[in-house]
């Protein structure tokens, strides 16, 4: 199944201790959690900075993957995120042919 993720950095928080957790996460693969793995990774040059992730997690993965992944974050580096929210996906194409049946 494939989420959305929109998040909010906290604007308190310093961006390059972020980057560095965001490397350490990846390299640790405990961002995402497996069985996950991320199609986009977006961010944005406003302020408080915001963005979109896209995230697939295979059949077998469950909720609590998913809330592994948004744990990583959190356990390592509190308040990282002033907004967090999550939601599968459908393309706009996809989406439109269900609603037309």
């Amino acid at each position: 199944m494939k989420y959305i993720i929109y998040w909010e950095l906290d604007p308190k928080q310093d961006i390059a201790s972020i980057a560095k957790l965001f490397n350490k996460l990846s390299q640790e693969t405990r961002y995402p959690s497996p069985p996950g793995r991320i199609l986009g990774w977006y961010i944005t040059s406003s302020i408080p900075m915001w963005g979109v992730t896209l995230v697939e997690y295979n059949k077998d993965a469950g909720p609590e993957d998913i809330f592994r992944s948004l744990l990583a974050w959190i356990k390592e580096m509190p308040g990282v995120f002033k907004t967090h929210k999550i939601a599968p996906y459908l393309s706009v194409k996809e989406a439109s042919q269900l609603a037309l049946r």
